[in-house]
């Protein structure tokens, strides 16, 4: 089970502007961080990879109309691309 954690510093107003210190934190938890950062990207380049993948026609032709044209207008895109799909937590 995953807990939230605060890792800022809640002091609010600093004395006479000063900036606020940074919260140190300790070796361990910086490096569950940086396990959980490297996990979190790692998950979002396969997830885009897959994504180019499967639209990899519709890439290519919009490479070679780019290269014929320089320009294109909303229309060519969508076109080319299909309407926009709504992400499912959006409908």
């Amino acid at each position: 089970m995953r807990r939230n954690l605060s890792l800022v510093d809640k002091n609010p107003n600093p004395f006479l502007g000063q900036t606020l210190m940074r919260q140190h934190r300790s070796e361990k938890l910086e490096e569950l961080i940086d396990a959980e950062m490297q996990e979190i990207i790692a998950g979002c380049y396969e997830e885009a990879k897959t994504i180019l993948q499967y639209e990899r026609d519709k890439l290519q032709r919009m490479a070679q109309t780019l290269l014929q044209k320089e320009k294109i207008n909303e229309q060519e895109i969508l076109g080319i691309l299909g309407p926009r799909e709504r992400p499912e937590a959006l409908k």
